[in-house]
């Protein structure tokens, strides 16, 4: 769990460094490369984590895209073959039940991983999630839709909830109410 309190001094590295083999820098996407040095100011997580939140609380205000959705063909009226509300209505469903899926089955995945790895994935997710539904939107493929904002970008939006809260409660284990509070307010925020 202490992924900040695991940071070493120099001396301490040197006595672990074997001097038979070059010492090989960790990937950026590496467990071991979330060790903070010496010095840092734990302060500069919270803001990255509310960021993190303000993105993928954008799920929350699907309900603008439902107008639009419905007038694709027709653009200034719906017409014949346009999706009606109740179809569209699934693909937030589909979001929301797949964050919860995704969130419960990736915190053992977060503890071997890392947060980094986590947040790439999600951002993958999440972001590709819209790539996939765009070309739904563009076909006019309502299944695209719920595959890649419904499935994909909920998949996204789980992981990137757990992996801030996760980060948070680590880097302040005294306060560790907080950070899921202000996970839940920076997702109000985005509404």
């Amino acid at each position: 769990m202490p992924y900040p309190a695991q940071a070493q001094t120099p001396s301490q590295k040197s006595q672990h460094a074997s001097p038979s083999r070059p010492r090989s820098r960790p990937s950026a996407f590496s467990k071991e490369a979330i060790i903070a040095r010496p010095g840092f100011n734990r302060w500069m997580v919270p803001p990255a984590a509310l960021a993190v939140h303000l993105c993928i609380g954008q799920a929350y205000a699907f309900s603008v895209f439902n107008e639009p959705l419905t007038r694709i063909l027709g653009v200034t009226q719906s017409a014949p073959g346009d999706w009606q509300l109740t179809t569209l209505g699934w693909v937030f469903s589909l979001a929301i039940f797949f964050l919860g899926i995704s969130a419960a089955f990736a915190g053992k995945w977060l503890e071997k991983v890392g947060p980094r790895r986590t947040m790439f994935t999600a951002a993958c997710c999440f972001g590709g999630g819209f790539l996939v539904s765009a070309l739904g939107i563009w076909l006019h493929q309502i299944w695209l839709l719920y595959l890649g904002y419904g499935v994909l970008g909920g998949i996204g939006l789980g992981l990137g909830y757990v992996s801030p809260v996760s980060t948070l409660i680590r880097w302040f284990p005294t306060a560790a109410a907080w950070p899921p509070a202000w996970q839940s307010w920076a997702s109000a925020a985005a509404r």
